[in-house]
């Protein structure tokens, strides 16, 4: 049993992709900015919209 939506995989240039089902889920649409933190040894990602509702 799978304990997650998707999983992407890093390629040979270090980038990765955005599945569709969590591009879907928060509205990410090209152009848009991701947000890269650590928090209590958790990757937290979060959107602009995200960070303005803080």
């Amino acid at each position: 049993m799978k304990d997650y939506i998707s999983k992407t995989k890093v390629n040979t240039r270090l980038a990765t992709s955005i599945p569709a089902a969590i591009r879907t889920k928060f509205d990410i649409k090209t152009g848009d900015e991701l947000y890269w933190d650590i928090k209590d040894d958790k990757i937290i990602i979060k959107t602009k919209d995200s960070i303005k509702e803080l």
